[in-house]
Parts: structure tokens; sequence; C-alpha cells
């Protein structure tokens, strides 16, 4: 049976879009920033408690609820998935500074059999007393850590490892993942926790490190979104979400950049979106609130989609990246150019149904080709940018020529010097 770690509900409300198309459904926010380097297809060690019991009594912090502050009962390692993909840890292990692994995740490498979501957590507790144990939780059973200092690792099925230090702790392990495994990124330093507050990336995902109340798949985020869909109707979509609460919530920001998973560099450093839209939230409210939004029509080709949740003091959450493609309704598309008339440059796309050889041109009134844009084949619903550089040309008319195997079309523009 396949095991899905469980995701932080977290946030969204009303907001409208402009060029905003994707289908799925969605159950959080999750806060982000610039990922960490050191992470394994874009999962990173994320938080750790590793002294739940507070001497004082006033920050402890019991992970199972079973009415029990243990150590090392309470002691957990949560991972997060910063990437827009569902990554298969299936046989993944956790190593702490000893000879043989603390934990390792259910399920033959490759056989998909333990997974984490796109923005999505699993945890991994020593000892974990209610039955049944939550979606996203593991028990370890042997997984302790040090309260003066520890090293812990994350070991996929390649034999490659990343490394967190826990109070300025060197590296005492000198075989991880079992020996003979390569590093990603440098060792981070996870700073000292106090007793009861666990060392944890705020937002999730960044590299910064900040000691506070443990947040082990649970949100103290503000805004609780429980249903998040988009269906497609023709070229527009129409968005519907709900929401089960909200807590000074502004509003949100949709964003979007075009292109697919190839679009994010390898290093994880955040690409160029473009907000499309700011939309109010409900600032404070127990009651459930709906919403519907219908789209402008979304060129052909791949894109993604994030929303930006923003409180009242500034706070931000991002959602998790969803990718689609859209598809061409018709046998071909080329979009009128832009600006029109133009002085530098004219900008336009072209889309095509189905893969073909395409010529596009530029010719003045008299017919004659005054500029070759392109002529090779054309990828099925991929939308492909061009411009018209006017450095060379005269003021005047043209047309945009596209001949392909199946259409013929065109488009006129005016240089104006």
């Amino acid at each position: 049976m396949q095991s899905q770690c469980r995701v932080r509900n977290n946030a969204s409300t009303r907001y409208r879009a402009t060029d905003l198309l994707f289908v799925a459904t969605l159950l959080l926010l999750v806060p982000t920033a610039v990922y960490a380097q050191a992470n394994l297809s874009g999962v990173v060690i994320n938080e750790v408690l590793y002294d739940p019991n507070d001497n004082s009594g006033a920050n402890d912090f019991d992970t199972d609820g079973d009415g029990s502050i243990e150590e090392p009962g309470d002691e957990f390692v949560e991972l997060y998935n910063t990437s827009g993909s569902t990554v298969d840890i299936s046989g993944w292990s956790l190593w702490e500074d000893g000879s043989s692994a603390a934990f390792t995740f259910p399920g033959a490498p490759g056989s998909n059999t333990t997974t984490i979501a796109p923005g999505g957590y699993v945890v991994v507790v020593e000892e974990y007393t209610p039955t049944p144990i939550p979606a996203g939780f593991f028990e370890s059973g042997s997984l302790s850590l040090g309260n003066s200092g520890e090293n812990v690792y994350l070991c996929d099925a390649s034999n490659q490892y990343v490394e967190v230090s826990l109070e300025g702790a060197t590296d005492t392990n000198d075989l991880p993942c079992g020996g003979g495994a390569t590093q990603v990124g440098s060792t981070e330093d996870f700073g000292t926790g106090e007793d009861g507050l666990s060392v944890q990336r705020f937002p999730d995902g960044s590299t910064n490190i900040v000691s506070t109340t443990p947040t082990p798949v649970n949100s103290n985020l503000p805004v609780e979104l429980t249903a998040f869909e988009a269906l497609v109707d023709g070229e527009a979509v129409e968005l519907r979400w709900t929401t089960a609460s909200e807590t000074n919530n502004a509003g949100f920001e949709v964003q979007h950049l075009s292109g697919g998973a190839s679009a994010r560099p390898a290093n994880l450093d955040l690409p160029h979106w473009d907000v499309l839209t700011w939309v109010e939230g409900h600032g404070t409210t127990a009651e459930p609130q709906t919403y519907r939004v219908r789209t402008e029509p979304l060129t052909p080709g791949t894109h993604r989609f994030r929303l930006r949740q923003v409180d009242f003091d500034g706070t931000f959450a991002y959602s998790p990246e969803v990718e689609v493609a859209v598809g061409l309704p018709v046998t071909h598309r080329l979009t009128a150019p832009y600006p029109n008339p133009f002085t530098s440059e004219a900008r336009f796309s072209l889309a095509v149904a189905t893969a073909q050889h395409v010529r596009l041109a530029a010719y003045d009134l008299l017919g004659r080709e005054v500029a070759r844009l392109f002529d090779a084949r054309l990828p099925a619903h991929s939308s492909r940018a061009f411009q018209l550089d006017a450095t060379d040309l005269p003021s005047g008319t043209y047309v945009l020529r596209a001949v392909g195997e199946t259409f013929t079309t065109s488009r006129t523009v005016t240089l104006l010097r």
C-alpha cells in the first residue's frame, strides 16, 4: 500500500487571476523563501526537536500527544519537499552519529511506497504511542538525539546525503549512509535550540534557522485552506476554493511562471515569477469562505503557478507550485504583435496543435522577405516567442506570415521611426 505524507493545511482565500490555469486540488499553503542548497531532489531536513523536555516545564513539547514528555520518545526530525514534484523517498534513511541507520523509510527504492507531495512533510519520531499513527508520521524506535551536539544525515537511494549540525557539533560519523556516500552541499549549522523548542527553517525550506515552538506537520499559519481546485472551460479556467478560517489575512498575490519543471535552476534558487493580480483577504473570520474565479484565456504550453499569502504584519507564505500543460483548441495560433505600432521591436508568439515544420518570416508590402524568423520543426502545444527587430528596417507596414504543413496565417505590424 502506498504511504503518502500528510501536508500542512495552511492558507488561501479570494483572489482574481487574469492569466491562471491548472487542474489540481491543493490542501495547503506553506512558507518558503530562498531554498536551502543542501537538498536531495528538493527534499531538505527542515526541523529537528532534540530536547522536548524543558526543565522549567514552560516549553515542554509532547509530539505524539500522549500526555507524557519523553526523551527520546518525543524527539523528531521533519523533512520538507521544496520542489514542485512528488518525490519518492522509499528506501531513504536517517542517520545520526552512529554506525547504523536510525530509520529507513518503507519500500524498495523507486517503488513509490513512501512519497512526499510538493510542499509536503514527513516526520520521523522516536516513539508514537497513540494509534493509529497519523499520515505523515513514522515511528523510528531508535532515534536518539544528544542534547549536547549531534549531526543528522538524510541519505537517498543513490547513496547521496545532506547533513545538519546541532549544538555546533563537528562531523563525528566517518561512515554516513554506511560508507561510500557523497555529500550534497555543505553541512548546515542548525545552531542551538532551547529546551522544549525545536530548531527549524523559517520560512520552511529556507536557509534561515530559528529556535521556536515545534511544528511537526501541523500549522501555525493563520489561514487554513480546505479545498482548492481549477476546472478547464475551453481556453479559460474556473478556480474554486474554500477556507475554513482566516486570521489577520491581508490577501493573496497570484503568481505565474511560463515553462515546466526545467525552468527551475538545479540549485533551486527561485526563478522570476510574474504577478498576475492581488486579491484582498477576509481579515479574521472563523466562518468558511467559498470563492469562484474565471480566468482569461491562456497561451498553449506549460505553466506553473503559486500563491503568496500575506498577513497584515507583512508576513507571507507561498503555496507549492502547480504545473499544467495548456492545449491548443485550434490548428494554430499566431498572436497579435505587441506593441503595434512599434519603434524598436514587436513581440508575438506562435503555437501549433500538431508538431510540424513551420517557416515564419516578415515581408514588406511588395512581398519581399525582410527577416527570416523561424524555419524549423515546431513541437505541438508549445508556444514559442518571437520578436521583429526594427534595427535594419525602414518605417512602414510589414506582414508576419507563418506557413506550416497544415496551415498558413499572417498578421500585420507597423514600424514608426
